[in-house]
């Protein structure tokens, strides 16, 4: 899905993915000034990524509000290779980035990119004054705060997405061995099955929606067991679900209120008709709504929960050390459904290709 640049500039909310600055050039700031726009690069990059925004300064409130623009001298200062070299001189490993310059609405702003780390988190490695602090690693908070990781839990999660992106890259190094010739060779256990049954009977009875198309989107392992504690699980989901970059079907806010069953965790939304719950099988399913559905029309709508729903779980199974497990991806829409069978490793490797293969399957009149 493509960056909406002008969605960014005018969203004008800070959070864990965005940051923004007033105008200003790069050949102008003062060391102190530099390393503080590198401070922000290096939360982003140890949290989930995000977007540092310069051309939007503050209005009477201290909000982002004050759309300035840049001129064409201080938008040609933020060159890619000077803003490179600044860090690496302060941060290791190096911060993969993108810089775009947009113009929107006639005025021109300068968007960095930042990735999350590919391999190993960043630390920094000189200070630079009240800036930057040796052997700190900076992170992103859902305050929009960028500060050093301090907790035990903020270093325990810069370690789980360490040893995660390293599976990741041995799951690609594997790809192909799982073929979808074996995607039909065993049927889930009807365990799986009733568990899903009962939580659609139970979203259905609570968010019945008449007229609107109902979608059921299920994870489920091939084979059943059940040994996992719902702390566990709950304590999965949490890191899951704040792993998430700008979710719109599992957010944060709504696992606030999970709730405990007999044998699962479960989020039912207070705001909107969706549910999602995550059997001690190891089974997740989740159930929404369209409303008025259109197949060609609701395909990246589609494609978006897919994706976010295969995110999702996946970080669930790396924590809980799954990521050998044999799982079933499926997506139900009226009158059809599809599936494919992978590993949890190999679903965590790239939850796009995954979700773009799933739908891929639907008849190509549907989507």
């Amino acid at each position: 899905m493509s960056t909406d640049f002008k969605e960014l500039v005018y969203r004008g909310i800070e959070s864990e993915v965005l940051d923004y600055k007033a105008a200003q050039s790069w050949n102008q700031l003062s060391r102190t000034g530099r390393a503080k726009l590198v401070r922000h690069m290096t939360a982003f990059a140890n949290t989930k990524g995000g977007y540092l925004v310069i051309g939007v300064g503050e209005d009477s409130s201290g909000y982002p509000g004050v759309y300035q623009g840049m001129d064409d001298e201080q938008a040609a200062s933020f060159d890619p290779s000077m803003l490179g070299s600044f860090i690496s001189r302060f941060i290791e490993p190096a911060i993969a980035f993108d810089i775009e310059k947009p113009v929107i609405d006639g005025k021109r702003y300068v968007i960095i990119k930042v990735h999350p780390f590919s391999r190993l988190p960043h630390v920094c490695t000189s200070a630079v004054d009240n800036e930057l602090r040796s052997g700190v690693f900076y992170i992103r908070t859902c305050n929009a705060s960028s500060r050093p990781a301090v907790r035990a839990i903020e270093m325990q999660e810069l370690i789980q997405r360490a040893l995660r992106n390293q599976r990741q890259q041995l799951s690609k190094m594997l790809r192909g061995i799982l073929y979808d010739s074996q995607e039909d060779e065993h049927d889930i256990s009807g365990e799986h099955r009733e568990a899903i049954n009962s939580a659609e009977q139970y979203f259905v009875n609570r968010r019945k929606q008449p007229g609107a198309a109902l979608v059921k989107f299920s994870i489920t392992p091939v084979r059943f067991f059940k040994h996992l504690a719902k702390n566990e699980l709950k304590e999965a989901s949490r890191f899951s679900i704040n792993e998430l970059r700008e979710p719109v079907y599992l957010l944060g806010s709504e696992f606030k209120d999970c709730r405990y069953t007999n044998t699962a965790i479960r989020v039912l939304s207070k705001n909107a008709p969706r549910m999602w719950q995550l059997d001690r099988s190891g089974c997740f399913v989740f159930f929404t709504y369209f409303d008025d559905f259109n197949p060609s029309r609701d395909r990246e709508k589609t494609e978006h929960l897919s994706r976010e729903c295969i995110a999702f779980y996946a970080g669930i199974a790396a924590s809980l050390q799954l990521d050998d497990e044999l799982v079933e991806v499926s997506i139900q829409l009226p009158g059809v459904s599809v599936k494919i069978r992978r590993t949890a490793a190999d679903l965590e490797a790239s939850p796009q290709d995954h979700s773009s293969h799933l739908l891929g399957k639907f008849p190509e009149k549907l989507l």
